[in-house]
């Protein structure tokens, strides 16, 4: 992926600490460590829904749609999405080169947090995050990884207090756009 801008890379799954590397596997898959996701793009986002203490059989997570019927987007889409797009990649020019950042949905040796009715938390909390965030913020705002881990710090803590997910990395790059007027 040399000579790319900015990679975004998103494993959900299951996970586990072993000799002080992070391993990452599907309950029918043979785990590989973290490391593999990372590539030689310029500025990389990596996401990781797993535990870090077990890689098990248990099914996959599926992620809950964000709702955003009541936002409207701009009549001149094509201009709109190309605004949007411009606001974007300045974003990405201002953060740092040669970055990586990883969020994790749990710290390490954590088990993640069984919810039945909601599988998949830690990216169903940043599926509804963005959401909360698209319905308060302005035009062209930017929402940096940074400022979501925030609020995914404070939802958790809230909602879910026996997990606790972590940043690694430098993290002041761009994840969404509102390109809502």
């Amino acid at each position: 992926m040399s000579g790319y801008d900015y990679t975004i890379t998103i494993f959900i799954g299951h996970g586990k600490i072993e000799n002080g590397k992070q391993f990452l596997g599907a309950w029918n898959a043979i785990p590989f460590e973290v490391e593999k996701l990372k590539n030689n793009s310029s500025r990389q986002l990596i996401i990781i829904d797993a535990c870090s203490s077990r890689i098990g059989d248990e099914n996959i997570a599926t992620l809950e749609t964000a709702d955003l019927e009541n936002r409207k987007l701009p009549e001149t889409l094509a201009s709109e999405v190309e605004e949007s797009k411009h606001i974007y990649n300045k974003g990405i020019g201002k953060s740092l080169l040669n970055s990586t950042c990883i969020l994790h949905a749990v710290s390490i040796g954590e088990i993640a947090t069984i919810d039945n009715a909601n599988r998949g938390l830690f990216s169903g909390a940043v599926t509804r995050l963005v959401t909360k965030w698209l319905h308060s913020s302005s035009y062209g705002e930017i929402l940096t990884i940074d400022k979501l881990f925030e609020e995914i710090d404070i939802y958790f803590k809230k909602m879910y207090p026996k997990q606790k997910p972590r940043i690694e990395g430098s993290c002041n790059l761009p994840f969404a756009v509102n390109p809502f007027i």
